[in-house]
C-alpha cells in the first residue's frame, strides 16, 4: 500500500524533489546527507567525463580536454540554461526528513543495495 502511494503521488516521471532525494540517498553513508549533498554539489559542478560526453559528444572523452570542457559547460549553463542553476541549488536544500522519508521507503522495499 505504501508503495502504491509513494508510485501514484510521483507521476509518469517522477518529482523533481524526489530524484534529489534519491541523489542524496544514494551518496550518503550511515544517514550522514550533510556530506552526501556536498558530494551531490561537488559532482553537479563537476560532472564525470561520462556525463559530459552525453552532452557535448565524444570530445569531452578526451582526458586533456576535460578541464576546458567542464569550464565551458559552466557558460552554457549560465548563458543557455540559467533555469537549471535554481533548481541544481534547491537540490541541496532537500531537508534530512524529506531524505530520511526516501530512505524508509527505499530500506522496506530493500532497495538499498540496487541504488
Amino acid at each position: 500500500k505504501e508503495m502504491a502511494y509513494y508510485i501514484l503521488n510521483s507521476g509518469a516521471w517522477g518529482t523533481k524533489e524526489r530524484a534529489d532525494s534519491s541523489r542524496v540517498y544514494r551518496e550518503s553513508k550511515n544517514g550522514e546527507y550533510t556530506s552526501a549533498r556536498l558530494k551531490v554539489f561537488f559532482r553537479t559542478l563537476f560532472p564525470s567525463r561520462q556525463a559530459l560526453s552525453m552532452r557535448y559528444g565524444k570530445i569531452a572523452t578526451h582526458r586533456p580536454l576535460y578541464p576546458f570542457i567542464a569550464v565551458y559547460r559552466w557558460f552554457d549553463v549560465l548563458i543557455n540554461r540559467r533555469n537549471n542553476i535554481k533548481r541544481n541549488l534547491d537540490s541541496g536544500l532537500i531537508g534530512d526528513e524529506q531524505v530520511s522519508e526516501f530512505a524508509s521507503h527505499c530500506q522496506s522495499m530493500g532497495l538499498r543495495s540496487t541504488l
